[in-house]
C-alpha cells in the first residue's frame, strides 16, 4: 500500500473529489436538451426522405417533360419555316428543286450546354438546333435556329451553298467525350465544300432522315447533269 493509499483512507471520501448534486432544474435542462436533439434529428432524417423522394421524382419525370417540350416546340414546323423564310429572305415561289427539309438535334459541342447522360430520355443537352434546308433552282439555303432552353436564349443564322460548290453529303456518327469516363455518340449531316464544311446534328438516324438525304443527294447529282428537278408541293 502506498503512501498516498494510506493518506486517502483517512480522508473525507477517501480523497475523492465529490460531484456536485445537480437540482432538478438542472436534470430537466439536460433532458430538454436530449429531447431537442432528437426532434432535431427527426426533422433531419425526415427532411433527407423528403429530399430523397423529391429527387427520385425529377430524375424520372424532369427529362420526360424536356423531351416533351422540346416535341412541343417543333410540333408546328409551319412556324419555323415562316422564319427561315423571314430570315433567309426567300419567297415560297423560290423553294422549287426539292420540299425543304427538317433536321433537329442536341448541340453537344456548344460552349455553354449543359447535360444528363442516361436520363429517362435518354442522353439529353440544354442546347438543341433546329435546321431547315431550302432548296431553290441554284443554291441549298440553311437555316438554323440555336435554341438555349438553359438560359432562354436562341439564335438563328444562314447559310448558303451553290449545288456545284457542294462536293459531298456525308452522315455519321460522331462521339462527344463529357469526361474521362463518359462519352456520347450521336448522328451528324454535314455539307462539305472545297475548303469547308457545315456540320449538323440530327436527333437519330430515322428511315426519315435516310430518305431526306438520299433525296438530296439525287438532287445534287442532277444538277450536277444539268437537269433541274423539282417536287410537287
Amino acid at each position: 500500500m502506498t503512501k498516498n493509499e494510506i493518506t486517502d483512507l483517512f480522508l473525507e471520501d477517501y480523497g475523492l473529489e465529490r460531484p456536485k448534486k445537480w437540482s432538478i432544474k438542472t436534470y430537466l435542462i439536460c433532458i430538454l436538451i436530449i429531447v431537442i436533439g432528437w426532434i432535431i434529428m427527426a426533422l433531419h432524417i425526415m427532411k433527407e426522405q423528403k429530399f430523397k423522394a423529391e429527387y427520385a421524382r425529377r430524375q424520372r419525370e424532369y427529362p420526360k417533360m424536356y423531351a416533351e417540350e422540346i416535341k412541343k416546340f417543333i410540333g408546328d414546323t409551319s412556324a419555323l419555316k415562316a422564319s427561315g423564310l423571314k430570315k433567309t429572305g426567300l419567297e415560297e415561289d423560290q423553294i422549287t428543286a426539292l420540299k425543304p427539309i427538317f433536321f433537329w438535334g442536341y448541340e453537344w459541342d456548344a460552349k455553354d450546354s449543359y447535360y444528363r447522360i442516361g436520363s429517362t430520355a435518354g442522353d439529353i443537352c440544354s442546347i438543341a438546333t433546329f435546321t431547315l434546308l431550302f432548296f431553290t433552282e441554284d443554291q441549298v439555303v440553311v437555316y438554323r435556329l440555336l435554341k438555349d432552353f438553359y438560359h432562354g436564349t436562341q439564335k438563328e443564322n444562314t447559310t448558303e451553298y451553290f449545288y456545284e460548290d457542294i462536293t459531298n453529303i456525308k452522315t455519321g456518327e460522331e462521339t462527344k467525350e463529357i469526361n474521362k469516363t463518359t462519352s456520347i455518340n450521336y448522328n451528324s449531316l454535314t455539307l462539305i465544300v472545297p475548303g469547308d464544311s457545315y456540320r449538323m446534328s440530327v436527333s437519330s438516324a430515322s428511315d426519315d432522315i435516310s430518305n431526306s438525304v438520299q433525296g438530296m443527294k439525287t438532287l445534287l447529282r442532277n444538277k450536277k447533269k444539268g437537269n433541274r428537278g423539282g417536287y410537287d408541293a
